[in-house]
């Protein structure tokens, strides 16, 4: 509950009539056209052509008025201010039923945009998967050749070093001759089989992924002067409110809802 000083700017009801600051009188009159107390002074200056009294007159004044004017802020103005808190606690929860849907594309969107995001990930990581699959199995190829080659090349050095002083001197020659072929076909290319395929960072500054998102707007920064100049169907309209060059929303004089046109 609030405090007398509060309720009462001068104070307590008795409280004694304050000075003027300016003339350093006592405040013992007021100007009914300002709404505020003066001294006789201010009366002669500052308001001298309104409409100024003393303030016991003015207070007889208020007195004799005093029932009719608390009835009427008991009975008109205390209602209308229940009038419009109802309507505030109904706007709000307008508001609440505008924004949710509106939250919630925004949430239909960024899970399209991170199901999309996912989709191309998985797309980069197959791509990057069945290459290094491709490679590897090119260079597995090539080893299994090689370890067969590293056989045979130890087979035959062996049968060498056991044989060749009961081998005939073509027989050796053709062996040596084999040998070194075997070794010098040895030389498989593992340089193409080196992983080949590289993963290059997009851009995710703040304004593409904004962009990306789509953008807010507020009806109440966007107004066009001269509606009765448009017309929507057989109504003239009452509102029309842009989103872009293509979009606006319109209302007609009758209609208890925004429409979105394109």
């Amino acid at each position: 509950m609030a405090t007398i000083s509060t309720i009462y700017p001068l104070g307590s009801p008795q409280e004694h009539t304050p000075m003027c600051e300016k003339h350093d009188l006592t405040l013992d009159m007021t100007c009914e056209d300002c709404d505020e107390f003066i001294c006789s002074q201010c009366a002669k200056t500052d308001h001298k052509d309104h409409d100024w009294k003393t303030i016991s007159t003015a207070g007889s004044q208020r007195r004799r008025e005093l029932k009719k004017t608390l009835g009427k802020v008991k009975e008109e103005d205390v209602k209308m201010m229940d009038e419009k808190i109802k309507k505030a606690s109904e706007q709000m929860e307008d508001n609440q039923k505008c924004c949710d849907p509106e939250v919630s594309k925004l949430q239909e969107h960024y899970d399209a945009i991170v199901s999309k995001l996912d989709e191309i990930k998985k797309n980069f990581e197959t791509k990057l998967r069945e290459n290094l699959e491709r490679k590897n199995a090119e260079v597995s190829k090539k080893k299994l050749v090689l370890e067969k080659k590293k056989e045979q090349i130890k087979d035959l050095v062996k049968f060498l070093e056991d044989k060749h002083g009961t081998m005939s001197d073509y027989s050796l020659i053709a062996n040596l001759r084999d040998l070194i072929n075997l070794v010098s076909d040895t030389d498989s290319d593992m340089e193409k089989g080196g992983y080949s395929v590289s993963y290059r960072r997009g851009d995710i500054s703040e304004g593409s992924l904004e962009s990306m998102m789509g953008q807010t707007f507020d009806l109440d920064d966007i107004s066009v002067t001269e509606t009765d100049s448009f017309q929507y169907g057989d109504e003239c309209l009452s509102v029309l409110e842009a989103v872009d060059k293509d979009t606006c929303f319109v209302n007609d004089s009758r209609s208890e809802y925004f429409e979105l046109i394109n």
